[in-house]
Formats: C-alpha cells, sequence, structure tokens
C-alpha cells in the first residue's frame, strides 16, 4: 500500500498533467505582474516629474530630490509610495505641498521629506543616493 506523503509523477500522473496547467497560468500571471509594475513605474516617474514643477512653482522649492525605490524599477512594487526631499519650502507650507502634489498626480501616494525635520542618517542617504529632479 502506498504511503499518503507519496505524491509523485509515477504515481499519479493527473498530478504532472495539471501540474503544467498551473504552472503556465502561474508565468502568465508573473509576466501580468511585472508588466503593470513597469508601468506604474513608468508613471511614477512622470509623476515625479509633476510634482517637482509643483513644488518649484508653487512653494519656491529649491532643490526636489527622489530617492528610494521609486529609483529602481526592479523594487517598485505595485504598493510602492514615492518617496521626494525638498529644501527651501517654508515648513508651515509642507502639509498644503503635500496635498498638491498628491492632487497633481493621483494614484501615488508621496512621501515628502525635507533636511529639517528628517533624522540626518536619513538625510545623508539622500544625499548620496537620491536624483535631483
Amino acid at each position: 500500500m502506498a504511503s499518503h506523503g507519496s505524491l509523485n509523477k509515477i504515481d499519479h500522473p493527473e498530478v504532472s498533467a495539471g501540474s503544467s496547467e498551473y504552472f503556465v497560468g502561474l508565468r502568465r500571471r508573473e509576466a501580468e505582474n511585472l508588466h503593470q509594475r513597469l508601468d506604474r513605474h513608468a508613471r511614477a516617474q512622470k509623476a515625479i516629474r509633476t510634482a517637482a514643477k509643483v513644488l518649484r512653482k508653487r512653494f519656491d522649492a529649491t532643490r526636489v530630490r527622489a530617492f528610494g525605490s521609486v529609483l529602481h524599477a526592479e523594487s517598485f512594487h505595485l504598493r510602492s509610495d514615492i518617496d521626494i526631499a525638498v529644501e527651501g519650502i517654508n515648513p508651515l507650507l509642507l502639509l498644503k505641498a503635500w496635498c498638491a502634489i498628491s492632487s497633481a498626480a493621483p494614484g501615488f501616494e508621496f512621501d515628502l521629506i525635507t533636511p529639517e525635520e528628517c533624522r540626518s542618517e536619513v538625510w545623508a542617504y539622500v544625499e548620496s543616493e537620491g536624483v535631483d529632479v
């Protein structure tokens, strides 16, 4: 008598046939997910440029830098936010600035930081890894 834990292709040929359909479906879903992620990453690049324009024009930002996963398509996923570091904005207008970029680029969450309100090691990362927009 075969043991209950011995599911293999020899004992159960139907598992092999079903597995092939499963893996075809799995590869298709993975390819669709990759396409969606790359499309969202491309839209995020446009959203960053839009946000930078808004921050400079309406809030007198002197410097805007993108950082984090948005700079790397392979690590930007369907729920990733957009990290932006900004300088020159009046601290009292930071919430308004965040609302303005969120409205200008719907579909994305933004993290907006300034050197004054973040830890020094975070700002050091922004300076070394961030990209001016």
